[in-house]
């Protein structure tokens, strides 16, 4: 199958020898060419020419309908000039281009002489009456002027409907407090592992997912797109997209240097008198943020004039905050077994501190061959990592050495209507976890107080390898712009992790043992993938009507080498062996579709909409057709059993290698533990075939309009539909197994009506076929009717004035919808994850398998201003957002149980967790 793969991949490239193109195209340039009398001039010879391209001028000829078009154009300003013989020539200044947006620019020739020039200023067009996709452009000025975090995530979030991932990576940056650099974003209701992130064109994504732990340099940015939907046949997922394009230098030397600095003077609290009433306890500290600063030098230039430019930039980066978690009297104590809180303490502090260096060259090696060399070298260590889960001496540190993206990219205008565009990078990243505390002692998580003291029992080492070539060829005329093309993506990831040498933790319920867990140490995983693309798509325009269609093709495939699994401590006797296995293989088929109508002709009025399918993302040892398809993968790393401390010792007075019950210690909780778990098996017509990879379908509909000379408003409809879900059934378990049971409440007034009331729609195993396990992974509809569906509305202005007064903004509201109640009833052992509302996720003690949300509203907005005469600029961005939805997972013991139950909890359980308020009460 590789070897077939490698062939299929050189045969692509050969073709396209004969067949070049471009891929991940920049701006363009477009119109129609008249004479006075309102006929169209074919054969109208048009120069585009601009400082920011290395060649001075790119070229194109208009086509029998007067039409011409310029595409793959750099960011900057433009001159165009229209030329025929017989005519005077037309010079049109003061065009600005940014991101990939159509710029129609139309002329009209008068007959005269060839020497007369009429130079004609005007400003950019404001509605981009031809393209679909949603594309958001952060122009250099911008980057320098805004105040906020000099990340793509920090500055993309401040686009209306922007929403920031959830867990470790939701932190919400306020002007660069947050520089860790690897939160997920998602917008419009699409998937957060979707999301990805380009360096002119080329993926940031490690073979771990679409996710990247690369940040990118801001000052080596020209500037960067931020795509949001109707996205093109050139990617096959449709979440978020980011493209950083990179300064090239010039043919003049220039430089900057960024700094910044920031402590708790400059940050206010807010923690108001309405919150206190509310009884939401003094955070401590009350404001959080300790230090910050960036050291961002950057400068290029000429190494020969209009043959060979460089630019190079560097980086430092270093915040530190406060952690609201007291440290423990008892840190450093092995024999000391409780948190002792010592509230009379300095709180810990969690840093990040990073730098990196990156260099660009830029080589017009004729007038038709151009080629760039990109490498960037970054550090990264978030030390050390604290949480308000994590008592200090539990803090853990995670440094990222030796991240490295290498690229060269090659393009040629080959004729004024052929264009060859094509890439190759290397891209690695390392992450190494290490352990700021004594890892002899055993770790305590007290599932009460929230918190785990004493040791934080893991380490590991991470790698990630992602190879990737590139090419495409586009043949463009006045009405048409067809592209061709393929992509292939080899990924690698290699993953260890261990706990301390005795292999467990403990868990407490307010100081008393309740569970111990044990790992199977060291957990290795090594996983490689492949992926594939062909695309092809067409723009069509016919007077006012521009049509968009594409069609791709795509090929996945993962793979797995051998591997022979020895003895461990809790596994003495274990010594398995793997051979190579084959994972899934799947091809797959999707559409794009759309239409832009101008509607008056003037380019100030577009009507558009778009209909698109993408697939979802499958790299990763976390996705279920990939990584978790490794053999290695189905090992139970991890498992549970209670233990009831009876002579309070905080000892577990039992044998741990013993899987039954025996003295203090309940049986474990899977006995296959340490072992691969063969009886779980994949459905075998969704792992080889056509149209199986989880999908999203995407319908949007919007209008655009120039209201003035400086003010355009755009307003759109989004709706997103998924499929393709997967489940996992545990076929030795049926409905009749499981016990349905409700609990009451606590009373706390934090609760809704202070609480007591039934919370019921839970389910407990019964103990015959407690830690009974076959898993049979296929897709949900075999089982009923998943949903997960977004719809809302955005509403966007900007605002172009005089002076360099720039205004971007706007308000989103849209609502998700999740439902996999027909699911859960035929199998109430699922667990059903993120992408069903955190923190409702869906699981036997969790009822919440529907979650509705109301209509959430976002007012987002930033701006400029150039002062007059004094030449200083100021400028401001604002968010509102929705504040976070509240969950109360109670730990409710047999004594809430039992009265419903019947019977104590299956497996000797203490406790399960229950989440007591319902997706959208508080």
């Amino acid at each position: 199958m590789r070897r077939s793969t490698i062939c299929v991949v050189l045969a692509l490239i050969a073709g396209l020898v004969a067949c070049p193109s471009t891929l991940f195209a920049q701006a363009v340039l477009t119109g129609v060419i008249k004479d006075v009398s309102g006929a169209v001039l074919p054969g109208v010879t048009v120069e585009a020419g601009s400082p920011a391209l290395i060649e001075k001028v790119r070229t194109a000829v208009s086509d029998g309908s007067g039409q011409y078009r310029i595409v793959d154009l750099r960011p900057g300003d433009y001159v165009l000039t229209f030329s025929l013989t017989g005519f005077n020539t037309v010079k049109r200044e003061g065009i600005t281009l940014a991101g990939t947006a159509t710029a129609v620019v139309n002329a009209d020739l008068k007959v005269g002489s060839v020497e007369e020039t009429v130079t004609v200023t005007g400003e950019s067009p404001l509605v981009d009456v031809q393209g679909v996709a949603t594309e958001h452009s952060v122009s250099r000025e911008l980057i320098d002027a805004v105040p906020n975090g000099r990340t793509l995530q920090n500055m993309a979030v401040l686009i209306p409907g922007m929403v920031v991932g959830s867990g470790a990576n939701s932190v919400q940056d306020v002007g660069g407090s947050a520089l860790n650099g690897v939160q997920s974003i998602s917008i419009h209701g699409s998937n957060r592992l979707d999301q990805r992130m380009l360096m002119d064109g080329l993926p940031l994504s490690t073979a771990s997912g679409n996710s990247t732990t690369f940040l990118s340099n801001v000052a080596s940015m020209q500037e960067f797109t931020i795509d949001t939907s109707g996205l093109s046949a050139e990617d096959n997922a449709g979440g978020v997209r980011m493209n950083v394009i990179p300064r090239e230098g010039g043919n003049l030397f220039h430089g900057s240097v960024f700094m910044d600095l920031s402590g708790p003077s400059l940050q206010s609290s807010n923690y108001t008198s309405d919150l206190a009433a509310r009884g939401f306890p003094a955070p401590n500290p009350v404001k959080a943020l300790k230090s910050s600063y960036t050291i961002n030098p950057a400068g290029g230039g000429p190494i020969l004039k209009d043959k060979l430019w460089f630019y190079v930039s560097a980086n430092r980066l270093r915040s530190e905050s406060y952690v609201a978690v007291y440290p423990n009297l008892n840190a450093g104590n092995p024999n000391s077994w409780l948190y002792a809180p010592d509230t009379s303490a300095t709180l810990p502090i969690s840093g990040v501190l990073y730098y990196s260096e990156n260099a660009r060259l830029t080589w017009q090696a004729s007038q038709r061959n151009k080629l760039a060399f990109y490498a960037d070298y970054q550090v990264r260590c978030i030390c050390p990592q604290s949480l308000p889960t994590l008592s200090p001496e539990a803090t853990s540190s995670t440094t990222f050495p030796a991240q490295r993206f290498v690229s060269v990219t090659y393009s040629a205008p080959v004729t004024s209507r052929l264009l060859v565009d094509a890439a190759v990078l290397d891209h690695l990243e390392n992450g190494y976890r290490t352990i700021a505390s004594d890892r002899s002692i055993i770790g305590v998580r007290d599932s009460v107080l929230g918190i785990m003291y004493r040791s934080y029992t893991e380490t590991s080492i991470t790698q990630n390898r992602n190879n990737n070539v590139r090419g495409a060829a586009s043949l463009v005329t006045g009405s048409h712009a067809l592209k061709a093309g393929f992509q292939g993506q080899w990924a690698k990831s290699y993953s260890q992790a261990s706990s301390n040498p005795q292999s467990t933790d403990y868990t407490f319920a307010s100081g008393v043992p309740t569970s111990i867990t044990e790992f199977a140490d060291p957990r290795e995983s090594y996983n490689p993938t492949t992926e594939l693309g062909l695309f092809a798509q067409d723009r069509w325009t016919i007077k006012h009507l521009t049509l968009t269609g594409g069609v791709r093709w795509d090929y996945f495939h993962s793979y797995f080498d051998p591997v022979t699994l020895g003895p461990i401590a809790l596994a003495p006797t274990r010594n398995v062996s793997f051979p190579a296995t084959e994972g899934a293989t799947f091809k797959d088929v999707t559409v794009r579709a759309g239409a832009a109508y101008d509607v008056f002709g003037n380019g100030k009025t577009a009507v558009k909409m778009s209909l698109n399918k993408y697939l979802g993302a499958q790299l990763g040892s976390s996705a279920t057709y990939a990584g978790l398809m490794n053999p290695v993968n189905l090992v139970v790393t991890s498992t549970t059993r209670s233990w009831t401390d009876s002579n309070k010792n905080f000892v577990p007075d039992c044998e741990l290698q013993n899987t039954a019950r025996n003295g203090e210690c309940g049986a474990l909780a899977n006995l296959a533990f340490g072992l691969p778990v063969t009886n779980t098996t994949y459905d075998p017509s969704v792992v080889n075939g056509y149209g199986l990879r989880s999908n999203n379908w995407e319908l949007v509909a919007g209008v655009q309009q120039q209201l003035t000379r400086s003010v355009a408003v755009d307003v759109s409809y989004f709706r997103r539909w998924f499929g393709n879900f997967t489940v996992t059934d545990n076929t030795l378990v049926a409905p009749s197994d499981f016990s349905q049971f409700s609990i009451v409440a606590p009373t706390d007034p934090r609760l809704p009506g202070g609480g007591g009331y039934t919370v019921g729609g839970l389910y407990n195993v019964s103990p015959a076929k407690f830690g009974q396990t076959a898993n049979y992974i296929t897709l949900a509809d075999n089982y009923g009717t998943m949903v997960q569906r977004f719809q809302g509305v955005d509403v966007n202005a900007t605002v172009r004035g005089r002076g360099g007064l720039t205004l971007q903004g706007g308000l989103s509201m849209g609502s998700t919808l999740t439902d996999a109640c027909e699911v859960r009833a035929k199998l109430p052992e699922i667990t059903l994850a993120s992408g069903f509302g955190d923190p409702f996720a869906v699981n036997p003690t969790s009822p919440y398998c529907r979650n509705a949300t109301p209509y959430l509203v976002q007012a987002k907005g930033l701006g400029t201003y150039q002062i007059p005469k004094v030449d200083v600029r100021v400028s401001a961005g604002i968010q509102s957002t929705p504040g976070p939805v509240v969950a109360a997972n109670f730990n409710a013991t047999n004594a809430f149980t039992q009265p419903s139950l019947g019977r104590p909890l299956s497996g000797n359980a203490a406790n399960v967790s229950v989440n007591l308020i319902e997706p959208n009460q508080v």
